[in-house]
């Protein structure tokens, strides 16, 4: 069904707006008048096959809907991940993440604000990005200056030190506060899902009851705990004598 994020008709009924392919176009009128910091989520899902072999995918981007007065100039920007020939909405942990704000509107912005610059502040998961999380941080910057640059790269997580802002999997947000000089500002911001190699997060992540025993009574119970990763994880028990690993049984665990 349609999200209610569009306004009610008489007879009950929500806006749909028009689908046409792999197109969508909405009246930005008929979307509900909430406050302007609240965020609209588009969210688009690809199937394909039917039954035991349907396969999906889901993409989602946010928008925020602003009032606007009458001669008023708004900043528009948008936020894209940079991941060379083309974004699949997961990344890896272990690489370099690069995003860059564009605005939308520069022309209109230069002639209502002349001799104006605008200023970027970044946030990913609502945290501020500093000169220590970027890859390759400013020259002569000190490590807790705010990034301030249209365009970030940041460093793999690093469970070790505090040079990463990433998580090590799970959704990320990023955004950026555009200021265009003392005129006009703007938030755009984009959203990606991250998977990391799977590690142990706690102290123990194999838990083994009991564990000693005698001849001939043993057994004992080995439990996998605290590994998690949006993708499915393949659990490999055996024996380590020395440097040599005996795989005894795997199995899978989505």
């Amino acid at each position: 069904g349609i999200s209610p994020c569009f306004k009610e008709a008489e007879d009950g009924s929500f806006y749909t707006g028009l689908v046409d392919g792999r197109q969508w176009e909405l009246k930005v009128a008929q979307f509900v008048e909430d406050s302007e910091e609240d965020t609209f989520i588009i969210s688009v899902t690809i199937s394909k096959g039917s039954g035991g072999d349907l396969r999906q995918d889901t993409a989602e981007r946010s928008i925020r809907l602003r009032a606007v007065q009458e001669g008023e100039v708004v900043l528009s920007a948008r936020v894209d991940q940079d991941c060379g020939e083309g974004c699949t909405g997961t990344s890896s942990s272990t690489e370099p993440l690069s995003f860059a704000a564009t605005i939308l509107n520069t022309g209109d912005l230069e002639e209502a604000f002349p001799q104006q610059t605008p200023s970027y502040r970044w946030t990913i998961n609502g945290a501020l990005v500093e000169q220590r999380h970027l890859l390759e941080p400013s020259t002569g910057a000190d490590n807790n200056d705010v990034v301030n640059a249209a365009s970030i790269t940041v460093s793999p997580y690093n469970a070790d030190n505090d040079t990463s802002i990433i998580p090590r999997s799970g959704r990320l947000d990023i955004k950026c506060t555009i200021e265009y000089g003392e005129g006009a500002s703007g938030v755009a911001g984009t959203s990606i899902v991250l998977v990391g190699p799977p590690v142990c997060a706690t102290e123990s992540c194999l838990d083994l009851e009991p564990t000693s025993s005698q001849m001939p009574n043993i057994s004992f119970r080995a439990e996998a705990t605290g590994f998690s990763a949006p993708n499915p994880l393949l659990f490999e028990f055996g024996f380590k004598l020395g440097d040599d690993f005996q795989m005894q049984q795997a199995a899978s665990l989505e």
